[in-house]
C-alpha cells in the first residue's frame, strides 16, 4: 500500500514539475543494503548522511532505524532493523520484511559506501536546491 501511496505522489510531482525531482533510488539501496552488510559502511554513511537526504520516505524510515541501533551499540542487520521497525509501528510504513531482506541483494559491495552516499547527498542538495528557487 505504502509503495502505491509513494508511486501517486511521484506521479502527482512529475505532472506538476514535468519531471521527477532530483533523486536515484538504486544508490539509496544500495547505501542502505551496505550498512546492513557492514557495520563500518555505517559509520562512512553518517559522516555523509541524514535520514532527511533520501527521497524515499522508506529509505528514510530504515536508515533511521539503523542509526538508531548503531547508535545503542545494537547489532544492525535485517532482523533487528524488521524488529526495531516493527515496536515502533512503521514496518509496514518501511515496505515490510521482504522489501528490507530485498536491500541486501540490492548491494554489489559494501565496499563503495562512500561512492553510493555521496550520490543520495548529491541529489537531497539538488532537490534543496529546486525547492528554494
Amino acid at each position: 500500500m505504502q509503495n502505491l501511496e509513494e508511486d501517486f505522489q511521484r506521479r502527482k510531482i512529475s505532472t506538476l514539475n514535468d519531471k521527477l525531482p532530483p533523486q536515484n533510488l538504486e544508490a539509496e539501496k544500495a547505501c542502505l543494503g551496505s550498512m546492513l552488510l557492514d557495520r563500518e559502511a555505517i559509520e562512512v554513511a553518517i559522516d555523509i548522511l541524514k535520514g532527511d537526504d533520501f527521497y524515499s520516505s522508506q529509505h528514510r524510515l530504515i536508515f533511521d532505524a539503523i542509526i538508531a541501533l548503531y547508535g545503542q551499540a545494537t547489532p544492525v542487520d535485517s532482523v533487528t532493523i524488521t524488529e526495531h521497525l516493527k515496536s515502533h509501528g512503521e514496518l509496514d510504513k518501511a515496505g515490510g520484511v521482504l522489501y528490507i531482506s530485498s536491500l541486501l541483494d540490492e548491494v554489489p559491495t559494501s565496499a563503495n559506501i562512500e561512492y553510493y552516499a555521496k550520490i543520495v547527498e548529491q541529489k537531497s542538495l539538488l532537490r534543496k536546491l529546486f525547492a528554494s528557487s
